[in-house]
Parts: C-alpha cells; sequence; structure tokens
C-alpha cells in the first residue's frame, strides 16, 4: 500500500513539477525537485515488487529471503521519505538543515538494494530457511 501511495503522489509531483513549478523554482531547484520526483517513482515500484516478491509462494518458504525482502521494502520506504521528502520539505521553506537528511536518505535506499541482493543470494527455493552458501547449508558441511 505504501507504494502504491509514494506512486500516486509521485506522479501527482510530477504533474506539479511540470506545469505549476517552472518558472517559480531557479533551474537547480528544478533539477533537484525532479530527480526526488524521480527516485521517489523509481522506489515506489521497487517497493510493490518486494513486497509482492516477500509474499510470493517460495520465498514465503525461505525465511532468509523473506526476511530481506521484508528488510528491502522498509528501506524503500524509509529511504524515500528522507531522500526525496528531504528535497521537497527543503523546496517548500527553504529549511536547509533538513537537505542533511537526504544523503541519509541515499544510503537507506542503496541498502534496501543490498537486502535484495542478500535475499537473492541466499534464496535456495527449497525452504530450508537459512542462506546459502558457496560451501552448502550448515548440514551438509558436517
Amino acid at each position: 500500500m505504501i507504494g502504491a501511495v509514494f506512486g500516486a503522489t509521485g506522479v501527482l509531483a510530477g504533474a506539479l513539477g511540470a506545469h505549476a513549478l517552472r518558472g517559480v523554482l531557479g533551474d537547480q531547484e528544478l533539477e533537484s525537485y525532479e530527480t526526488a520526483v524521480r527516485y521517489q517513482l523509481l522506489h515506489a515500484v521497487a517497493l510493490l515488487s518486494a513486497g509482492v516478491m516477500s509474499q510470493s509462494g517460495p520465498v514465503l518458504a525461505n525465511s532468509w529471503t523473506r526476511w530481506m525482502m521484508k528488510l528491502a521494502a522498509g528501506g524503500f520506504a524509509v529511504g524515500t521519505l528522507l531522500f526525496s521528502g528531504g528535497i521537497y520539505v527543503w523546496l517548500a521553506t527553504g529549511a536547509r538543515a533538513i537537505v542533511h537528511l537526504v544523503p541519509v536518505g541515499g544510503v537507506v535506499l542503496v541498502l534496501g538494494w543490498l537486502a535484495i541482493v542478500a535475499g537473492a543470494v541466499g534464496f535456495r527455493g527449497g525452504g530450508q530457511g537459512e542462506p546459502h552458501s558457496a560451501h552448502g547449508t550448515p548440514s551438509e558441511m558436517e
């Protein structure tokens, strides 16, 4: 649901930027705004995808991958709020202090993507619930 809200508000924000904010914001501010919208829309889809993946049959059988997909979804939600939200608040209020949250949001977004990688690496589809290792599962190494 959060991903859908981010998607809908991202489309609205994009329309606002394309029609109402041109001429109001300077070129650099408008570029920042467009970056915020782009990241919001991209991560809305990523958030929806991580949510769907965390509920798919094979992933449900693998606790590690399911946990990583949920962690990714949380990272995308929090990261979008900090990154895009920080830019929106800065441009709306002029509060430069909020800009310090933007790179934190970017790091959280990257961590969300890395959680997807960790979930994919750990996915075996067999429902063992343990991350996959190049050396086999703990029971295979005994």
